[in-house]
């Protein structure tokens, strides 16, 4: 999987990760949000995966297909410091 992300500010990450979808862990490249992921499928238009930065828990992230098969929805979970949780979806 290859990974480019715009952020609403310009700022740009890139990630790269081969990957089983079985939950088995496996290494990133790039400057995205992880250094490590563990993904899975748990239907063919749904993809989780939980990643790790730095040896830290970093968030949890689905992508759902949308019914056009041309667009994805992300949402990411992650919990500030005080342990908040927090939600964002992105389109």
């Amino acid at each position: 999987m290859t990974v480019n992300m715009v952020d609403h500010d310009g700022g740009r990450r890139y990630g790269v990760v081969t990957f089983k979808p079985d939950g088995t862990a496996a290494a990133t490249e790039g400057n995205a949000d992880y250094g490590v992921v563990s993904m899975t499928m748990p239907s063919p238009r749904i993809l989780m995966t939980g990643g790790a930065y730095k040896g830290l828990a970093a968030n949890t992230r689905g992508w759902s297909l949308c019914d056009d098969d041309q667009h994805m929805i992300e949402t990411v979970v992650w919990h500030s410091r005080d342990g908040t949780p927090h939600t964002r979806v992105d389109y």
